[in-house]
């Protein structure tokens, strides 16, 4: 959020920023595999909907996981629907280009 919004506190930062997962179910075990049955359910039931509630939103799919699941589980969204960054997670944050990568998110936010 401070690359995004470096001159406003976070109260302010929060109020401009929706943070959610990418379909909204969870695996049995951190990092597990959710199947695509859930994967399509969940992302027609839950965040398509919140995705609606917005009048132009930009979406960061941070990680391979959610960059999959958007794309091909997420009823209306497609590729260029979404900035893909690297996950701000280990492994991810720390890739050659993780960095670059979340400064795009931060271009296409302060473009619309």
């Amino acid at each position: 959020m401070d690359l995004c919004f470096p001159e406003a506190e976070v109260e302010t930062q929060l109020r401009r920023t929706w943070i959610t997962e990418s379909v909204l179910c969870s695996a049995d075990e951190e990092g597990g595999h959710v199947s695509a049955k859930v994967c399509r359910a969940c992302g027609s039931r839950y965040l398509r909907r919140q995705l609606d509630l917005f009048s132009d939103p930009v979406i960061g799919a941070l990680g391979n996981k959610a960059q999959k699941r958007l794309r091909k589980h997420v009823p209306g969204i497609g590729r260029g629907d979404f900035v893909e960054g690297y996950s701000v997670a280990p492994p991810g944050c720390n890739f050659d280009g993780a960095e670059e990568s979340w400064h795009g998110i931060k271009r296409r936010i302060r473009s619309n």
